[in-house]
């Protein structure tokens, strides 16, 4: 175990670091969606209610607010086991490029110094970063039987 924290790179130490921070930040909020709030309770309130009176279709803000609670949830997790690594990290720059419009749809100045600004610096560091010295993930360790 000594041997494998003294083998990876500080690069990989903060690829790992980043990717489990945005994980966890992602896995949480889908699993308080879909277990506590549930994903009915949280379409109506975060989409329909607050999106009713906008140019988007019903229809649209029902199937995004059912899907969004399961796709953090599901994201995060394999973002954590760092599986499927950067087409997730692509679905999350969809989802903040959608709820960073829905907020600036209905606040025009829309503050994005919370959690937007935050996950955002997670996710373009993690894609700058690359894979090559992401060791401690369920693809690093696949890659790494490859070459042996």
């Amino acid at each position: 175990m000594i041997q494998q924290w003294k083998s990876i790179s500080d690069k990989g130490m903060a690829i790992f670091l980043g990717r489990w921070l945005l994980g966890l930040l992602f896995l949480l909020r889908g699993w308080y969606k879909v277990f506590e709030m549930t994903p009915q309770v949280h379409t109506d309130r975060v989409f329909i209610e607050r999106f009713a009176e906008t140019w988007i279709p019903e229809p649209a803000l029902w199937s995004l607010g059912m899907s969004i609670p399961f796709i953090e949830l599901i994201g995060g997790g394999l973002l954590c086991l760092g599986l499927f690594v950067r087409p997730v990290l692509a679905v999350f720059v969809g989802l903040l490029i959608i709820t960073t419009y829905g907020h600036a749809l209905l606040e025009p100045f829309f503050d994005i110094d919370g959690h937007t600004f935050t996950y955002a610096v997670l996710i373009t560091f993690l894609l700058l970063a690359g894979r090559d010295e992401d060791s401690w993930s369920v693809e690093g360790w696949v890659e790494s039987r490859k070459s042996d």
